[in-house]
């Protein structure tokens, strides 16, 4: 659990840069430090560098291979956060049908089954409720 006072380190990672930079000032403003990533190489190499209490993930990033209507390095990179003992709060860009098995109902459960303490989605974020967001997932979790 992170005490009161403490600040928690997150790391956001999405490869598009507005989206990056529309994060961070919020975060930076709630008394979080930062750190960005935009893709899962970049981000291990932060996990192994630094110490992150939180990710922002976004679930697909330029170049993934959507295979079998997943995305494969999405679910390894879930894993490796977990066994770290790191919660995971999925962001996405997907909010409709974007092939017969992606859409927001079976992402948020492909997220639940994957150990994701919450998913947002980009188009209805609303900065009180991605601060609120955060706030929860940080105060209950052991870190």
């Amino acid at each position: 659990m992170i005490l009161k006072g403490e600040k928690s380190y997150i790391l956001i990672v999405d490869d598009d840069i507005d989206w990056r930079e529309r994060f961070r000032p919020i975060l930076e403003r709630e008394g979080y430090n930062v750190y960005c990533a935009e893709n899962h190489d970049k981000a291990i190499q932060v996990m192994n560098k630094k110490k992150i209490d939180l990710i922002l993930l976004d679930i697909y990033l330029t170049g993934e291979q959507v295979r079998d209507g997943w995305f494969p390095s999405w679910i390894a990179f879930l894993k490796e956060s977990s066994s770290r003992n790191i919660p995971v709060i999925v962001i996405t860009g997907i909010n409709s049908d974007i092939g017969s098995d992606v859409n927001a109902a079976s992402l948020s459960e492909k997220a639940k089954k994957y150990s994701a303490a919450a998913i947002l989605f980009k188009d209805r974020i609303d900065r009180n409720e991605f601060v609120e967001t955060i706030k929860n997932v940080l105060r209950y979790t052991d870190r």
